[in-house]
Order: C-alpha cells, then sequence, then structure tokens
C-alpha cells in the first residue's frame, strides 16, 4: 500500500515538472518573440508624439520645459526622464526595452505572490497569462508608459497586503507600498484613481483589523503624504505655470476657484456639459450604440477589443480574465485578498469609465489583479471535492483545461499576427536599413527626412493633419490637439477677407508647413463653400512654395 502511495506520489510530482518546465519554455517563447518585436525603432502612435517625443524636445532645447501648445508637456513624466537618458545617447530602442522590462517586472510580481500563495506551477501559469495578454504584447514592444505605472501600482497594492499579513508589524511594507504609490503618481495621472482608492483602504482595513481609529487615520495621512511627495515636483510645476496642479485636467474648476464668485456657475455649467455631452450621448453619436451596449462596455471590452479602433477599445484583453473571477471567492483562504482585489478593479474600471475615452490600456492597473484572481478561480474548481457519483471533477477539470489552453492559443494567435504585421526580421537582420523601416511604417516619414536633410536649422514646421507625431523630426515643430484645423480656419479666413494670406503668415512663428493631404482637402470640402475654397487656393498657392511631397504628405514653405 504504501508502495503504491509513493508510487503516486513520485509520478504526481514528475507531472508537476513537466507542467512547469512547458509552463516555464512558453514563457520564455512569448519573451523571445517581445525582445526581437522592442528591437526595431519606434513607430507607436503616442510614442511618436509624446513619451519620446518631449525627452527629444528636452535634448533640443537644453532644457526642462513646459510647451504651452502641447497639453501632455504638463502630465506628470518620471518614466519620460528615465527614456531620456538613452535618448542622450541616440538610441531609441533601449527605451522600448525599459517599458517591456516594467511588462516583464509586472509578470515577476504575480509569480512571487502565487508561489508564496498556492505554489510555483501556479505562479508561473499567472506569469504566463500576463505576460501573453494581447494588450501587454502590444505594450511591452512600445515605448510606453502605461507599464510602468502599472508595475508601480501592482508593488503598491500587494505590499499592502504584505504589510497586512504581518498584522501592520512590517513597517518596511507600509513604506514600500507608500513609495511604490509615489512613483506611480509621479509617472500617469490615472495612478489618481488607485492612489485615493488605497489611501481609503490603509486606513479603513486597519481601523476594522485592529479596532484604532486614531491610528488608522494616522498611517493613511502618512501613507497619502509619503505618495504625495515622490509626485510633488510634478504637481508643483503645474501649479506654479498654470495655477492647476494637474493641468490640464480639470482646468475649468481651477481656474473658476482663482475667480470665486464664478465658481459656482462653472460647476453648474460642468455639470451640464457632462449631462448633454456625456458617454452615452457621445458613443451614440459617434458610433450608434444604445443605452445597454454603453452599460455593458465594462463586460465588452474583455471580449471585443481591437487594435486601432476607438469603437473597440483600442486595445486587446482575453476572456479568460474575467470567465474564472467568481470561482476565486469559494475559497475561503483567498477570500479576503479576492474581495479587495475584485473592489479595486471595479473601483477603478467605472472611474476611468466616466471620467475618460474608453481605452484598453487605461485600465491595464487592474490586469495583474485579474490574472491573480483568475489563477485562484482555476486552482479552486480543480481543488473542489465534488459528489462522486456524478463526474463533476472530470468535467470541471476539463472545462478548466480547455479554456485555459483555448485562451492561450488565443493569444499565442495575436502574437503571430502582430510579429507579422511588425515584421522585424528584415531589420534586425541588417536586410534593411534604419530609414527602410521606418518608410515602410510611416507614411509621413519620407516628408520628415526631406525636412531633416533640407531645412535650415532654425525652420519651424507647422504639422497640419499630422497626428502630431513630431518625435522624428530635428526642426522645431508645433501642433495642437484638434491637428490644425483651427489654423486651417484661420488661413481660409484671411484668404477670404483680405484676398492674402501674406499678413496671416506674418503674425506666425513658423516658416513651413507639413501637410496630409487628403484629409487636408476633405476638411475643406466638409466646412467651406466652393467660392471659399477657391479663394483660399488662389491665396495658399501664391503665398507658399510647394518643396516636397510623397505619400500624400506635403511640404510647403511660407514665401
Amino acid at each position: 500500500m504504501n508502495d503504491k502511495f509513493n508510487f503516486l506520489d513520485s509520478s504526481e510530482i514528475s507531472k508537476n515538472r513537466i507542467i512547469k518546465i512547458l509552463l516555464f519554455t512558453a514563457i520564455v517563447c512569448f519573451l523571445i518573440f517581445l525582445i526581437l518585436l522592442s528591437s526595431v525603432p519606434p513607430t507607436a502612435r503616442d510614442a511618436l508624439i509624446h513619451h519620446l517625443a518631449l525627452p527629444k524636445l528636452w535634448l533640443m532645447q537644453g532644457k526642462f520645459l513646459h510647451i504651452p501648445w502641447a497639453e501632455f508637456s504638463y502630465y506628470p513624466m518620471n518614466i519620460e526622464l528615465l527614456y531620456s537618458i538613452p535618448l542622450y545617447f541616440h538610441n531609441d530602442i533601449i527605451p522600448s526595452y525599459i517599458h517591456l522590462l516594467f511588462g516583464c517586472c509586472t509578470g515577476l510580481l504575480i509569480y512571487l505572490h502565487l508561489r508564496v500563495k498556492i505554489g510555483e506551477l501556479w505562479g508561473l501559469l499567472g506569469g504566463l497569462i500576463f505576460i501573453s495578454t494581447p494588450i501587454i504584447i502590444r505594450l511591452t514592444t512600445t515605448a510606453y508608459i502605461d507599464l510602468g505605472m502599472t508595475f508601480f501600482l501592482t508593488g503598491s497594492l500587494l505590499a499592502f497586503i504584505k504589510w497586512r499579513e504581518t498584522q501592520f508589524k512590517g513597517g518596511k511594507w507600509f513604506y514600500c507600498s507608500s513609495l511604490c504609490m509615489g512613483l506611480a503618481l509621479g509617472s500617469k495621472y490615472n495612478a489618481l484613481i488607485a492612489f485615493f482608492f488605497l489611501t481609503m483602504i490603509v486606513a479603513f482595513i486597519y481601523a476594522r483589523d485592529t479596532g484604532r481609529q486614531w491610528k488608522a487615520l494616522k498611517y493613511g495621512i502618512i501613507f497619502c503624504a509619503i505618495s504625495l511627495l515622490f509626485a510633488l515636483p510634478w504637481y508643483m510645476m503645474n501649479y506654479v505655470t498654470t495655477g492647476n496642479p494637474i493641468y490640464p485636467l480639470f482646468d475649468g474648476l481651477f481656474r473658476a476657484y482663482d475667480n470665486a464668485s464664478d465658481f459656482k456657475g462653472q460647476i453648474l455649467n460642468s455639470i451640464r456639459d457632462n449631462a448633454t455631452h456625456g458617454l452615452f450621448q457621445t458613443r451614440f453619436l459617434n458610433y450608434g450604440e444604445g443605452f445597454w451596449e454603453t452599460v455593458l462596455i465594462p463586460l465588452r471590452i474583455f471580449f471585443q477589443g481591437r487594435d486601432n479602433s476607438p469603437q473597440y477599445f483600442d486595445g486587446v484583453l482575453n476572456p479568460i480574465l474575467i470567465v474564472f473571477l467568481l470561482f476565486s471567492f469559494i475559497n475561503q483562504q483567498f477570500r479576503k485578498e479576492a474581495v479587495l482585489f475584485s473592489i479595486f478593479a471595479g473601483f477603478f474600471i467605472i472611474v476611468a469609465f466616466f471620467t475618460e475615452a474608453i481605452r484598453t490600456r487605461y485600465i491595464l492597473p487592474v490586469v495583474p489583479f485579474l490574472v491573480i484572481m483568475c489563477v485562484y478561480g482555476m486552482r479552486n474548481l480543480l481543488s473542489l471535492e465534488w459528489n462522486r457519483s456524478f463526474p463533476l471533477q472530470h468535467i470541471s477539470k476539463i472545462t478548466v483545461y480547455s479554456v485555459l489552453i483555448l485562451c492561450l492559443a488565443m493569444n499565442a494567435i495575436y502574437l503571430k499576427n502582430y510579429f507579422k504585421s511588425v515584421d522585424p526580421m528584415p531589420y534586425i537582420l541588417n536586410h534593411e536599413t534604419r530609414d527602410q523601416y521606418l518608410s515602410r511604417h510611416l507614411g509621413n516619414y519620407q516628408s520628415i527626412k526631406y525636412v531633416n536633410d533640407n531645412l535650415s536649422d532654425d525652420s519651424c514646421v507647422r504639422f497640419i493633419f499630422m497626428g502630431r507625431r513630431g518625435y522624428y523630426l530635428d526642426r522645431p515643430y508645433i501642433h495642437d490637439r484638434n491637428f490644425g484645423m483651427s489654423v486651417i480656419d484661420e488661413m481660409v479666413k484671411a484668404s477670404v477677407d483680405g484676398n492674402s494670406l501674406k499678413g496671416y503668415f506674418k503674425r506666425q512663428n513658423y516658416s513651413h508647413l507639413m501637410i496630409r493631404m487628403d484629409l487636408f482637402e476633405q476638411y475643406l470640402m466638409n466646412n467651406f463653400s466652393e467660392l471659399q475654397i477657391s479663394k483660399f487656393a488662389r491665396s495658399f498657392n501664391n503665398d507658399t512654395f510647394l518643396l516636397y511631397e510623397a505619400n500624400g504628405y506635403a511640404v510647403y514653405k511660407i514665401e
């Protein structure tokens, strides 16, 4: 009998070892592909607009600066500062590696947490699910900042759990949680949602678990103070510059507060505008979605996400993140943790849902905790003792394994298609140059290269319908949030009123225009009469000179 049980034990150990090897191998395979995808020049939208473009402007100007025409220059930028170091040495691939490292470290936190709680095999599974999730695959290969913020927030909440598990005696975990939250606050405004949540939770849970109300309040204040300390420089600079520490968020209310007599009116106007142009009306006007379709977005985002589609949340998650959530509450051992994670995820998603445009990466901080709950749920299902007279145990195992394999296969297919679209190997193997790679992926690169090669250093370029992507331009440039539509309006008005654009251009501080021509012409036809367009075209042709045009992008010199 003992030999039989020893045989079963050794067989079970052998099976677990094989599964661990398979999971580890799968993680390594995903990481190899992610490293290859990160080893090409950056082409991601926000990297070219903001996360790399702004540090490059700092280096070109030789100083840190706010840019009035670029609202994102007022955002907290801990991670952009980190990116400026490799950019100083003219390397813009290392920032993608840094963001990949943040993603890997977040996966490592998940692995370590699950390994301690339920074993190494489950830790590896959690790490695999996280690193293979489509939105994580895409973000780990770009010089964005979302995974940096997610890493810090994950560290903050998991450190708080460690502090709670020590019966609030391990002070190092409390200070670690505060420090991580401060680093997150200094990375992106989205972290304010988690900051508010965790500050309240620190005080609430300490008071509930210990019954010490005043000490709970003290810990809440200390947590808040330490967190803000590490983000304070960004907020103070904004306050000194604009009067709003979180500019451009809620700027109308801050400006109204400076004028107390108008403060109440501004709040009422804000409420009325939100009611008139709120989420539901925006989704209906833009996409024809009804009330229930909009209400179900927090669920739809896990099933209907698509890359580069604002209607479908501009990013892909995986249904496995919510399929097993309910089962994470079965085991009482993990119930407190599951409740905390689910409340955090629900709070974060709802606040982001009603305060920002709906984007998958804006709710990224909840993904690590959904992964942990997903693994808890699978483990609980497989551990249930069902009635032996009915094969429910076998059905549950088949269901868990089938769903897991299907979802991991979906992730693998996404990686395959994404790898094919990026096609990094010709560049990595030196079969094409950097310019050739960028010309293949960026329609405006040829025009930008012409400017860099031919315009004088004192030239300044005004973007019109260029998507604000200015990173590769080595000359000063200007853009705005409405992509130059206000500039077109002003030019048409000047040409119609004065039959000449010379006077208008003399008042501007740019010497050249870079225009995406199809959108430029479409905007004119949709917004002006034939007579206005005719007068504008005649004046525009007289007062500008076409220097270069390629792939539908044109460079004009202002005469």
